[in-house]
């Protein structure tokens, strides 16, 4: 995926999945179900990018970038990003970037395979650019980032 079709889908945050199809920026392909009775619906365009939808509304909610491997399933997505970001990134660039975030979380331990983790840290995005939209960074126990995710705000209330 290039650069400005990573850019269209952050712009497109809101949009429901039928909207998405017609305006070409999604395949016409089903939704699916990963778990059943959760209240988000998926779509993989590609390896290692995850758009989620509220299964109610079917409305676009967020947009998950895999960045590094963090089970030995993770496969890692290959494509652009636009700028500021990248696909090798640190915990000093995003806050040089970025500044101080919205909210975070330190490091975590989770069950195996993941195991420790860097936690991670939500920021705004420009709200003249992209409003009431944020950008979640997931970060490895070495600092790294291992995922970027673009959200509306109000993540359900499509």
């Amino acid at each position: 995926m290039n650069a400005s079709k990573v850019k269209m889908l952050i712009d497109s945050l809101g949009l429901t999945h039928t909207e998405l199809i017609e305006k070409s920026i999604v395949p016409d392909d089903d939704l699916l179900e990963l778990f059943p009775g959760i209240d988000e619906l998926y779509l993989e365009p590609e390896v290692g990018v995850e758009l989620s939808f509220w299964e109610e509304t079917e409305c676009f909610e967020s947009l998950h970038f895999t960045l590094q491997k963090t089970t030995p399933s993770t496969v890692e997505y290959k494509g652009e990003l636009p700028a500021p970001y990248s696909l090798k990134m640190n915990h000093s660039m995003v806050r040089e970037l970025f500044g101080e975030p919205l909210e975070y979380s330190g490091p975590v331990i989770m069950p195996e395979p993941m195991g420790r983790t860097g936690g991670w840290e939500y920021y705004a995005l420009d709200p003249v650019l992209h409003p009431d939209k944020k950008v979640l960074f997931k970060y490895l126990e070495s600092m790294e980032v291992s995922s970027i995710v673009f959200t509306l705000v109000d993540v359900g209330h499509g």
